[in-house]
């Protein structure tokens, strides 16, 4: 007879039990839901199969559902979507772009099926890789020296690096009033020299005035080791209000000094990439991989974040003081430790200068703006900025092929990168 928990030494029986296991939580009260809350585990050669039985259906304590794991490794739970602090109902899965894009349906990089995994009523979460649990706190470090760097990318094109820790940027930036901001990002799978540096490619959707930030919304792709516990691509979302002194990592990893007096949240839906979720990368010369990412203001100030057409959540609107962006900006970041005495290795984007070919370097497409009434736009050449930290490390360069034809499936586009570390160029 199967009880709460049953420790067999031998795995020939797994199969077995874990049939069992499912059989036995079919026949239970929840029926049909019950058996999505098996969990199985593998200790040291041997096999564990539990079942939690809640006492009453009401009893809702738990805002996750048992665990399941991706061919990959990476580990998830199933959230409940009502567990949330939710300012409305996140109903909508998909907003009607308004223009096409012929080249997206072989480029798209995101594969899986970890939002069919949940019940419904729920979404994935990542808790760990296969490398181990996630590691938040290094995020800490993240975010204050990220700081210190982005308020002096504003003031100047060309920046001194008097910070080892610091964070060096190559992007495109506007300045003005909107609404929001997307673009289709080649995803790469840059080297990353030691464990405690990162390379990401996003946008920035921002406002900032008197050399504060009072609300910065980010989305992309990043290689983090010290988060992740590998070098795996991976889609993430951040935001301050406050200047990076408190900030929300995805949904529900908040900054240490946030215990309540600043109550930043992000509100998932049931649909969407999971946060963390592994990306297909591109490599060399080889087939494109592509992420298209939104943010956008939406008719109740809230800001949505859309990955390929589809809603995956909002930051409400009570998170900022402010209710539009004066800044948005398309580009990578890396942080150079300096850990060997020199600048560090550790690549942007696929590793090349911008004005390499386009099959070898990282690029971020179909770059557009919205106003305040959600209408799409795109920047004029005449108003994107280049800003570089480091231009011998890492470079960004601006295109516009749309003169001849509104409809070319590039359009905007900036391509950015580099190698860092060269004996005579990026010492």
């Amino acid at each position: 007879m199967l009880k709460d928990g049953v420790i067999l030494d031998s795995g020939k029986l797994r199969d077995e039990i874990v049939s069992l296991c499912i059989e036995t939580a079919m026949q239970d009260f929840y029926s049909k839901r019950l058996a999505l809350q098996l969990r199985h585990y593998i200790r040291d050669g041997s096999y564990l199969c539990r079942l939690k039985t809640p006492s009453s259906p009401s009893s809702d304590h738990n805002k996750f559902l048992p665990n399941f794991q991706m061919d990959d490794g990476d580990i998830y739970d199933c959230k409940k979507i009502h567990s949330q602090p939710s300012k409305r109902n996140i109903s909508i899965s998909k907003r009607k772009k308004q223009t096409s894009d012929k080249l997206r349906d072989s480029r798209i990089a995101e594969s899986g099926t970890e939002s069919e995994s949940c019940p419904p009523g729920s979404f994935p979460v990542l808790k760990a890789t296969k490398a181990g649990p996630l590691n938040f706190s290094a995020l800490q470090d993240f975010a204050s020296s990220r700081a210190r760097s982005f308020l002096k990318s504003k003031a100047m094109k060309t920046l001194a690096i008097d910070n080892p820790a610091d964070h060096e940027y190559a992007k495109g930036t506007v300045s003005g009033t909107y609404g929001g901001g997307e673009g289709t990002f080649s995803v790469w799978g840059p080297n990353i020299e030691d464990r405690s540096e990162m390379s990401l490619s996003q946008v920035w959707v921002v406002h900032a005035a008197q050399h504060q930030i009072y609300m910065a919304l980010e989305a992309g792709w990043m290689v983090n080791p010290s988060v992740f516990g590998d070098a795996r691509t991976r889609f993430f979302i951040f935001t301050t209000n406050d200047s990076y002194n408190t900030w929300l990592y995805n949904d529900n990893t908040k900054s240490p000094e946030d215990r309540g007096s600043n109550n930043l949240e992000f509100v998932r839906g049931r649909h969407g990439m999971p946060f963390g979720k592994r990306l297909r990368c591109q490599t060399i010369n080889g087939n494109p991989s592509e992420i298209e990412i939104t943010i956008i203001r939406n008719d109740e100030e809230d800001w949505e974040v859309l990955v390929d057409e589809t809603l995956i959540g909002y930051w409400p609107k009570s998170n900022y003081q402010v209710n539009s962006a004066n800044e948005v900006s398309w580009g990578g970041e890396i942080v150079n430790r300096r850990t060997r005495g020199r600048h560090t290795s550790t690549q942007m984007g696929s590793g090349h200068f911008s004005t390499d070919d386009l099959g070898t370097v990282a690029y971020i497409r179909k770059m557009a703006l919205y106003d305040l009434d959600t209408d799409l736009y795109y920047p004029p050449e005449e108003d994107i900025g280049i800003i570089m930290n480091n231009g011998n490390c890492y470079d960004a360069t601006y295109w516009d092929l749309r003169q001849a034809d509104d409809d070319d499936d590039f359009g905007h586009y900036i391509t950015m990168g580099g190698p860092g570390y060269h004996r005579r160029n990026c010492p």
